[in-house]
């Protein structure tokens, strides 16, 4: 296994997680306030995929808390 995956697959008490953001109640573009709350929870770098559905992606964009947020967990 190479060495940068193999990081984050070494606590397997605590497995990496996936975070996904369903497009149909669009919590991104409807719900920021919530949405950074429930990221908030997960370390950076215990966060393996983050998926945000959005049919707004402005929101994302132009809403600087949530776009902080964004960046906080994928490390742009």
């Amino acid at each position: 296994m190479p060495s940068s995956l193999q990081s984050v697959f070494i606590d397997a008490a605590q497995p990496p997680v996936v975070l996904s953001a369903s497009r149909r109640t669009d919590p991104a573009a409807c719900y920021p306030c919530p949405f950074i709350a429930k990221q908030q929870k997960h370390l950076p770098e215990r966060v393996h995929t983050l998926a945000a559905w959005t049919n707004n992606p402005h929101t994302m964009l132009t809403r600087q808390a949530l776009r902080s947020a964004l960046q906080r967990i994928i490390g742009i």
